[in-house]
């Protein structure tokens, strides 16, 4: 059992329709069980096979967080939900942003287990919203399409920001965890006051004219339009991704 590394947005794996499963080898329960020891080293709650670079039909979840109660759901077939709600949801493949998306409130999905069995689950709460997140990841579509035009740039900007002091992703590779190693978590993330806009006027004598602004902020003013809606309608992000 294994910890992979995890494909971060844009790679073009996370973008790819999944392929279907077609003989469940022991390949398939080896990539099964990495998926679990990768969602719980990174602290999530679901994650699937293209997360790690495996444009397969397949992810895990385990909202409950305790060890042994893992769903394992290969070729998934995502019938017509109930009722609508929504959740602040995050990504281990889109870091950093945490944004409310409104799902079905009640799911069923069918399936097939690692040996091939049928498999059949009814959901709601949690459990539905994890479901159907990583159903999207197998057609391809991550949680930031549902958003509105301006949260998705929003979204962007965070994710650049963020690729910008990490490194990029390698490929497939496993890494063996030693027993005395803890699970990394997911911190909190919250916006930073805007500091900057409490003091916007010099020291000095009020200029004339349009030199009152200072520069920055008449150059950008859609990065103004940002801190601003940042500063008034923050979102608490949950403590985990998937």
């Amino acid at each position: 059992m294994s910890v992979l590394s995890l494909c971060v947005e844009p790679h073009p794996v996370l973008r790819r329709k999944a392929r279907p499963i077609t003989a469940f080898t022991a390949e398939v329960k080896r990539l099964a069980c990495d998926l679990i020891d990768t969602m719980y080293a990174n602290d999530g709650v679901g994650l699937a096979a293209p997360q790690v670079g495996e444009d397969l039909q397949l992810f895990v979840a385990n909202p409950s967080s305790e060890r042994g109660r893992e769903l394992i759901i290969a070729n998934p077939i995502l019938e017509a939900g109930r009722g609508r709600t929504g959740m602040v949801e995050g990504c281990l493949s889109v870091p950093n942003v945490w944004e409310k998306v409104r799902r079905a409130a009640r799911v069923r999905m069918r399936g097939r287990d690692v040996t091939g069995a049928v498999v059949e689950i009814e959901a709601d709460g949690l459990l539905a919203i994890v479901l159907q997140h990583e159903f999207d990841h197998l057609q391809g579509q991550l949680f930031i399409d549902h958003l509105s035009w301006f949260r998705r740039r929003r979204a962007q900007a965070r994710m650049k920001s963020s690729a910008s002091s990490s490194p990029s992703w390698q490929g497939p590779r496993r890494t063996h965890r030693a027993s005395h190693e803890m699970p990394q978590r997911v911190v909190g993330y919250a916006y930073g006051k805007p500091a900057a806009l409490s003091n916007t006027r010099s020291s000095g004598p009020r200029a004339a004219g349009p030199t009152a602004v200072p520069p920055r902020i008449r150059a950008r003013p859609a990065t103004l339009a940002l801190v601003l809606r940042a500063a008034v309608g923050t979102l608490s992000p949950p403590a985990r991704r998937w």
